[in-house]
């Protein structure tokens, strides 16, 4: 492998095209971004899939569209167990840093994760004196942001690993809003800035969208944005910005000569004679602000490539300079971004990388944002993981696009009509020629949307004849067919992408679909499928649902609806973890509880201590490598079903003792059952377990005191002396799963057998009976329910839960653990939150169904989970009544649940019946 190259990623914040002298710029000079692009390769068409500023950053880090990643709106969160391309880059033996504006989150949530070091601006940033989050710990540095973030990034490239290829990412905050210049810059562009031609736009031949946006100039921009002060007052001094902020728009009054404007620096006062006066102030009080703070960032563009000269790094270091989108520079009479018309689409990106790119090379095929990750795993001569969405451009670069290159772009806006802003949400493509824009215009209630309804519109733009994008020729017979090549288009690329359409394409026997996220959209499938089962009609042999046409508003009872397997005592192949995930997903099911590790077996690798499964799985092969993990994880995600793992502790640890037997205490004694073992280093184990989970259950159920009678160091089974060395363990490993990010999970026995001190965060999962839901909810946790008495799936089946091996033994007539109401048939007797006060059930997140595998293989795996689970779902989605309030029951729900049984059947589950063939065809005749 030849040497791989540094790659230096350097992103400002808002930064147009037109403000770039290599694009033509000819308001401003930027001679050191100009650099890279006449020593390298300039792109015209780089698009962004989501103009605005945290969704953008999203796609870029991931390499996906924001609806796969989750990062659809400004106050959306990045999740950090989420994979992504310095994870990726990491791994692959390159060091990684991450400095300047992060703008995906605060907190141990969502902090830079692959990343071997970070410092990055809190929020928004400030442009002076800001404060900074490095390594998670809050700093306050002097000075002027661009500058700190450059120092910041020179110092990292001098300390780091120089045996390593690098890749920093040097995110600047400017020239965001509200555009506060270097005062070494506060004199630069005293000459009025040329107006754009389409400053005085009417909105004429568009969209609704484009006349209620509130990113005027002329009348949106605030005093805090211009620099000047603003006076005491009401309404009278101007609109506020929103009902929650404090910062008023400066007015436009009838008498101008009244207003009396202050900059707040200075204290120089502004006079005005007229409103064209006054709007002219405002130009250009914007565009220079702006401009300035694109100066220093220049500057320190230029001390960023004069390290690379001085160390002799520039022949081996791909150097980008981009946006996270375009910015509206007056165009349209707007400053702000989030449309998808050009000068906010568009976003800057040059690239130098001598090795490769010939100087002066400029770019004309479309690429995108959600392609860069890929492209730096390509240059990195790393694989790209089959979750990126989006593709290399790296042959692009050398000149040679790939004949089957996608020429077009995707665009979507979810951020429907924010309180500030008023912009409508849309999507849409462009390719070389054309750009189509669908306003659907909802918000569906996602973070800082308001209320949608507006009437939905198209727009198609000529780019060729109408580069300013002020006719829209949507509808005009000349474009009819343009039209339908690009709403074809259009709906090819989200089929691609997986985003569902908001738009119809016909008006007779479509079905429309409208969810907040895509796994929304795959629940709501599955609701519109279920309503064609067979229903019986006198004098018929059944009809199918006939109902349309009919509006139906779904959504689930419970947020926690999940699936607990037991893996240990029965081992079970990836496949048919991944048919289940399926069968999950297909009864809306969100969560796959995976209780990895029991007293039988230890069938995950861990890689710090290797000998736990090569000892204690049943065999070789019979264990599960991190890259099953990923893979089962991320085909989750995919379909919407979070997967979850627990390692079993402190009890349930025997298995440990085949590879350490000098950590357990009471290994391999009698009876089996009553005993459990201590478990080694949890801190390597816990460790590399985390990477992948929102969640992490560390278990603690059935802890048998006896086992510490025999342990030398304890030798008591007194809950005097045991409670607080469990309560010390237990606080150990919570600290390590809190330090990872993740929210522990614990069973039931924890607090109520052995009364530990559990943080608020804890969540507590019942499993025995309603009373535990009550007891745990009681003392203020949030919890899962889950009753062994009716939601027990390993009752009913294989031999008796019966310890004794007398023909007659003790529990003779085999009244065993599962009789004589262990029953899953009789599940809708099963009220979750029966007696919990209203404060109670707000804590209860949801349930779990548990099949522990004690008669459960991969041959009979399907036949034991389907169809029970799916009842058990209904209550978990729908809840246990019905509509009317009346109790669901067997005979109810025999043919919603003989029909999906079927369904599931031929779709390769294979799901024991629950009736007869001939029930299903003569309703009402089988209720013996």
């Amino acid at each position: 492998m030849a040497t791989r190259p540094n790659i230096l990623f350097i992103m400002a914040d808002d930064h147009a095209s037109k403000a770039i002298g290599c694009y033509g710029a000819n308001i401003n000079s930027t001679p050191n971004m100009d650099r890279i692009a006449e020593e390298g390769m300039r792109f015209n068409h780089c698009y962004v899939t989501n103009s605005i500023c945290t969704p953008s950053r999203a796609s870029i880090l991931t390499g996906t569209y924001n609806h796969v990643n989750g990062v659809v709106t400004l106050a959306s969160k990045i999740n950090k167990h989420i994979p992504n391309v310095a994870k990726h880059l990491r791994t692959g033996g390159y060091q990684t840093a991450m400095i300047g504006k992060w703008h995906l989150g605060e907190g141990s949530d969502h902090e830079p994760t692959g990343f071997d070091f970070w410092s990055v601006v809190s929020g928004q940033g400030a442009y002076h004196d800001p404060e900074m989050i490095e390594m998670g710990e809050t700093r306050y540095e002097k000075g002027y942001a661009t500058d700190i973030i450059t120092d910041k990034s020179l110092d990292w490239l001098k300390k780091r690993d120089q045996d390593k290829p690098f890749f920093l990412m040097c995110h600047h905050k400017a020239p965001h809003r509200s555009w506060e210049c270097d005062p070494k810059h506060a004199e630069l562009y005293t000459e009025d800035v040329k107006v754009p031609e389409t400053f005085d736009d009417d909105y004429k031949n568009r969209a609704k969208a484009a006349a209620e946006a509130k990113i005027r100039v002329d009348t949106d921009l605030t005093y805090f944005d211009l620099g000047l002060a603003q006076p005491d007052g009401g309404s009278e001094v101007g609109e506020l910005v929103s009902l929650t902020s404090t910062l008023r728009k400066i007015p436009n009054p009838e008498d101008v000569t009244k207003l009396r404007l202050i900059d707040k620096q200075n204290g120089e006062m502004f006079t005005f004679k007229t409103n064209a006066e006054l709007r002219h102030f405002k130009y250009q009080r914007y565009i220079k602000r702006y401009l300035r703070t694109i100066a220093s960032i220049d500057d320190n563009v230029g001390r960023m490539l004069k390290y690379l000269d001085d160390e002799n790094l520039t022949n081996d270091t791909v150097v980008i300079y981009t946006s996270d989108q375009g910015f509206f520079l007056g165009d349209h009479g707007w400053f702000d971004k989030r449309f998808m018309y050009e000068e906010s689409f568009q976003m800057p990106f040059m690239i130098r990388y001598p090795r490769e790119i010939a100087k002066g090379s400029v770019c004309d095929d479309i690429v995108c944002n959600v392609d860069f990750a890929s492209t730096f795993l390509d240059l990195a001569e790393l694989q790209k993981p089959s979750y990126m969405q989006g593709r290399s451009f790296r042959k692009i670069l050398n000149g040679n696009t790939p004949d089957d290159w996608q020429q077009i772009a995707y665009h979507r806006y979810w951020m429907h009509r924010d309180a500030e802003h008023n912009a409508y949400a849309h999507y849409g493509i462009r390719d070389q020629q054309y750009k189509l824009i669908y306003w659907y215009n909802e918000g569906y209630d996602l973070p800082g949307t308001s209320a949608g309804g507006q009437p939905r519109e198209w727009e198609l733009f000529d780019c060729e004849k109408d580069p300013l994008e002020l006719f829209n020729v949507f509808g005009q017979s000349q474009y009819t067919e343009v039209a339908k090549r690009m709403i074809a288009q259009l709906d090819d690329k989200m089929r691609e992408i997986g985003d569902e359409p908001e738009h119809i394409p016909g008006a007779d026997g479509v079905a429309f679909i409208a969810a907040v996220s895509s796994t929304g959209v795959l629940h709501a499938l599955e609701t519109f499928k279920q309503l064609f089962y067979l229903h019986s009609v006198s004098g018929t042999a059944g009809v199918y649902c006939n109902l349309a046409p009919v509006n139906i508003r779904d959504g689930p009872k419970f947020g926690h609806r999940g699936v607990n397997l037991d893996v240990a005592r029965n081992w079970f192949p990836k496949e048919t973890l991944i048919r289940t995930i399926d069968a999950l997903s297909w009864n809306k099911f969100n969560r796959f509880h995976i209780h990895m590790t029991d007293a039988q077996s230890w069938p995950i690798d861990i890689p710090a201590l290797p000998e736990l499964s090569k000892k204690g799985a049943y065999q070789t092969g019979l264990s599960y490598t991190p890259q099953d993990i990923e893979d089962i994880q991320i085909y989750g995600i995919y379909r919407g079903v979070e997967v979850i793992i627990e390692i079993d502790v402190p009890g349930h640890t025997t298995a440990i003792g085949f590879s350490h037997p000098e950590l357990i205490t009471a290994f391999r004694e009698k009876l089996w059952h009553n005993y459990c073992g201590e478990p080694p280093s949890i801190r390597r184990s816990f460790a590399q377990s985390f990477s992948l989970f929102g969640y992490f259950p560390t278990g603690g159920g059935v802890i048998d005191a006896r086992d510490y009678v025999l342990d030398e160091t304890v030798m008591s089974n007194d809950t005097a002396v045991l409670t607080p060395l469990i309560q010390k363990f237990i606080d150990h490993s919570h600290d390590l799963v809190r330090k990872a990010g993740l929210v522990p999970i614990v069973w039931e026995e924890m607090l109520l057998d052995w009364n530990l001190k559990l943080g608020d965060d804890v969540v507590v999962q019942t499993w025995i009976n309603s009373a535990s839901l009550d007891k745990v909810t009681a003392r203020g946790h949030k919890a899962l329910f889950g009753s062994n008495d009716f939601w027990y799936l390993a009752c009913g089946h294989g031999q008796w839960f019966n310890y004794g091996d007398d023909t007659f033994a003790a529990h003779y007539p085999f009244n065993d653990f599962c009789s004589p109401l262990k029953n899953w048939r009789l599940m809708y007797s099963y009220d979750p939150t029966a007696n919990l006060s209203a404060e109670q059930a707000a804590l209860v997140l949801g349930g779990e169904v548990h099949l522990f595998t004690e008669r459960s293989d991969p041959s009979n795996l399907d036949a034991i989970m389907w169809p029970p689970q799916v009842r058990q779902e209904e209550v978990m989605w729908s809840g246990r009544q019905d509509s009317s309030g009346k109790n669901r029951g067997q005979v109810d729900a025999a043919r919603r649940l003989s029909d999906m049984r079927e369904r599931m059947v031929i779709r390769g589950v294979k799901c024991e019946p629950i009736q007869m063939a001939y029930c299903t065809q003569y309703d009402g005749d089988c209720t013996w």
